[in-house]
């Protein structure tokens, strides 16, 4: 056989339709090796079987609308055996004379070049589509045709039902992609987003807004049973497939997992402890995931644009900052977390005026379970060690996140509680003790029955936790209490014996004035019967404790008043002192202007206003004209009525600002001396005589701003930061 004739044989290899000539072939392969054409050989087979499908399968394919997976993978799987069984002879011919080749990978190659790589965004999408239809008949667990076409709701939604055809369909594909070895990672790729879909899915659907059980448990066993199980029945090579892969898909649920979780954070964190499981599943798959950081971030936005404004009160932004203690040790027990997100939320409290006042109010408030919880614990149980133990558990043990903070050890950021988290917001407790005073005053003083039982009992709490000495004036104020009571109850039974009854009964609280904060001031001028009661019971008073005398402050306290009206309907009001002075002067006067009532009163015409709008509210009073007032005579149209509660007291102490101003006041006797003996002193030194002569508790801020104040009356003057007085 000449080579000619050889190369013909062989060419026309792949359209034999007769039965092959395999002692020609022989000739002809045995030809065409000793003349070193093999390679030629392989190009033109490769050539042949790439045109076959250019013309003979692509276009039935790729150009028919109802062209599915399984027709696709059908049609191919059928062209490739055929082309596979013609070179088949070829190929082991080559083999038996052993000759080096690649026939077997040339087809290969061919397949995959025109098929798979040419066409790959048509094979998705039938993938996506086959797939799709066939984790929905799968995941129904219907083990039989005649369940699924019995179904009311087909998943497969063709009519006829098709289920059965779809999963007989799904094995099939299987066995010809693994023998075929195409479009394997097509596949994975496809089942991997299908995968990736039906997780997300089926997180959200299980727990969106859901924070009261733990659901993680029952996400895993989902992604084991259902999805992977799946998986396994419709991929070649599961446990191989790096795409596929158990550890993977895990991953991707957690990764959903937290992703949801953070879009729902704030809920969360008002909603503790109710959602306590929610921050336990996080904690138990955050390590798992790279989205630490990005919780820390979102967190910290949350806080930023939802809470830290202010259209958001103290009080709620101090409730978040609670719960958020509370959320994130369960969530991060390194306490990590939390020392980082709410660092912001601190440097804001601390630039508002009422936080102070807000925290000490919660802390002896009953309805903030929280901290009356923290407080009845005294000293947390986890500031002391118990030296027996410490090496108990040391197995356990974890280093901090590589974001801790290195000058915090890891105890004290683990073992600090609520309430002392609460105090470090300014990092003393002297702003805390003095603020607990002054409420103590206003809760004392708005306090008629000189119950003190409640105040007692958070007052032995404080007083565990922050010492007996710093607390020594607020147990001066309960003690004036209970004497109080004694002492009012003998003056009042004095009075009786004496036949000195008061007009009215009357209750008074009897305070050392050195133990008690500065009152607001409030001049007013009281009527002459209240004024006789308060004599009398002076008198009495001065009776029994001998060379010591009372300081009324008129306008603190309340009186229960009787009004009758000209339609003889008789109201009972309690009120203010002041209040009742404003009524009782139009006894005498149907009608006043404000400036007359406040020369009455010896008052000025803006406490005047203020006051006299409670009358006007109740119908009592009408203006009938500007600042001019009048009894409300006219009984049919009158809106008087009864009030259901009492009227709220107003704080019975001055603000901080007005006891800062009164201490500078004070401390501007030293600071006039100072610099009169001295001519000229500079600000720091100033501040350091006041702390050792005059007990100064200000800071050197606080002292620069009172002495700009000065130099703005023309009573200093500074020169290169020196300070001296004005000549």
């Amino acid at each position: 056989m000449d080579l000619e004739e050889a190369w013909n044989f062989v060419e026309n290899l792949l359209q034999a339709k007769e039965s092959l000539n395999l002692a020609g072939l022989k000739m002809a392969v045995e030809k065409l090796v000793a003349d070193d054409l093999l390679d030629a050989v392989y190009e033109t087979l490769s050539y042949q079987i790439e045109q076959s499908i250019v013309n003979s399968v692509l276009p039935y394919i790729f150009q028919d609308a109802n062209c599915t997976l399984p027709i696709l993978v059908t049609k191919i799987y059928n062209q490739a055996k055929s082309h596979r069984d013609a070179v088949q002879p070829l190929i082991l011919l080559l083999d038996s004379l052993k000759c080096r080749h690649e026939l077997a990978e040339a087809v290969q190659r061919t397949y995959r070049i025109e098929i798979e790589f040419s066409h790959q965004h048509k094979i998705t999408e039938l993938a996506e589509e086959f797939y799709s239809k066939a984790y929905l008949v799968c995941s129904k667990e219907m083990t039989s045709a005649e369940d699924l076409e019995e179904s009311n709701c087909c998943p497969c939604e063709l009519s006829p039902c098709q289920c059965h055809l779809i999963l007989l369909q799904m094995s099939a594909i299987t066995e010809n992609i693994q023998e075929l070895g195409l479009f394997q990672n097509i596949i994975e790729d496809v089942l991997f987003g299908i995968a990736r879909a039906k997780i997300k899915e089926r997180v959200s659907t299980t727990c969106a807004s859901s924070y009261s059980k733990t659901l993680i448990n029952d996400l895993t066993e989902w992604l084991n049973n259902d999805l992977i199980g799946w998986l396994d029945k419709v991929t070649v090579n599961l446990d191989g497939s790096e795409i596929l892969s158990k550890e993977r898909l895990m991953y991707y649920l957690y990764d959903s997992f937290v992703k949801l979780r953070l879009d729902e954070i704030l809920p969360m964190i008002i909603d503790y402890p109710d959602s306590r499981p929610s921050f336990e599943d996080l904690h138990s798959v955050l390590p798992q995931t790279n989205l630490r950081k990005q919780l820390i971030v979102t967190i910290k936005q949350v806080y930023e644009s939802r809470i830290l404004h202010p259209g958001v009160t103290t009080t709620d932004i101090l409730t978040a900052y609670i719960q958020s203690i509370q959320a994130f040790r369960v969530l991060d027990p390194s306490c990590v977390i939390l020392e980082i997100v709410t660092e912001p939320v601190k440097l804001y409290l601390r630039s508002r005026e009422d936080t102070v006042r807000c925290i000490v109010a919660n802390l002896i408030d009953e309805s903030c379970e929280v901290l009356s919880d923290e407080l009845t614990k005294g000293t947390s149980d986890q500031d002391t060690v118990d030296e027996d133990n410490i090496g108990e558990g040391w197995q356990h043990w974890l280093p901090d996140p590589v974001d801790a903070n290195p000058d915090v050890s890891s105890k004290a950021r683990r073992s600090t509680d609520i309430i002392n988290m609460l105090v470090n917001i300014y990092g003393t407790k002297e702003l805390f003790i003095k603020e607990y005073w002054n409420l103590l005053a206003d809760r004392l003083l708005s306090n008629l029955s000189y119950t003190t039982m409640w105040e007692i009992r958070y007052f032995e709490l404080l007083k565990i936790r922050f010492g007996e000495t710093d607390l020594l004036k607020c147990e001066v104020m309960l003690k004036d209490v209970t004497d109080s009571k004694r002492l009012n109850t003998w003056i009042n039974e004095e009075l009786q014996k004496t036949n000195n009854e008061l007009p009215f009964q009357m209750n008074a609280l009897m305070l050392s004035a050195q133990y008690w904060p500065t009152f607001r001031e409030e001049p007013i001028e009281l009527p002459a019967e209240m004024k006789d009661a308060l004599t009398s019971y002076t008198k009495a008073y001065e009776t029994t404790k001998v060379n010591r005398t009372l300081k009324w402050q008129p306008h603190i306290g309340q009186v229960e008043v009787d009004i009758e009206m000209d339609s003889g309907n008789t109201v009972t009001f309690k009120t203010s002192p002041v209040n009742v002075a404003i009524i009782m002067a139009f006894q005498e006067q149907g009608m006043y202007t404000v400036e007359e009532l406040a020369e009455k009163l010896q008052t000025s015409a803006s406490v005047i206003r203020r006051r006299i709008s409670y009358w006007q509210s109740h119908g009592v009073l009408k203006e009938i004209s500007h600042d001019v007032y009048e009894l409300n005579k006219d009984s049919s149209t009158s809106m008087i009525h009864e009030p259901i509660e009492e009227e709220v007291l107003e704080s019975a102490t001055a603000s901080s600002e007005q006891q800062k101003e009164q201490e500078f006041q004070v401390m501007w006797s030293y600071i006039n001396g100072m610099l009169t003996n001295s001519d000229s002193l500079p600000l720091e030194r100033i501040h350091s005589m006041l702390k050792i002569f005059a007990n100064a508790e200000c800071t050197v801020h606080e002292l620069e701003r009172f002495l700009s104040k000065k130099i703005r009356e023309g009573k200093v003057v500074c020169a290169a930061g020196v300070y001296k007085l004005a000549s």
